[in-house]
């Protein structure tokens, strides 16, 4: 065999294979997981949901279904009832 040869099957190979290769390692990540976790809370959560902060203050809920708060870092109110 000569290098042509070795070339053009080099060239195959790399062409076919590198799908399968980047398949392998690129695999598509599950947007969901399973709820399934068994743990106790060391300290009970105080909110029953939040938004991310902003600029040092974000919107939480109390309760399920409950009205929203204004908090800043430290826990304090700002303000109640979201509009």
């Amino acid at each position: 065999m000569n290098i042509k040869h070795m070339k053009i099957i080099a060239i195959a190979l790399f062409i076919f294979a590198l799908p399968i290769i980047a398949w392998g390692i690129f695999k598509p990540v599950p947007m969901t997981i399973e709820d399934d976790f068994n743990f106790r809370w060391i300290l009970p959560p105080e909110y029953y949901q939040g938004n991310n902060f902003h600029k040092g203050r974000a919107w939480v809920q109390e309760k399920k279904d409950g009205p929203w708060t204004l908090i800043d870092t430290e826990g304090n109110v700002i303000k109640h009832n979201r509009p």
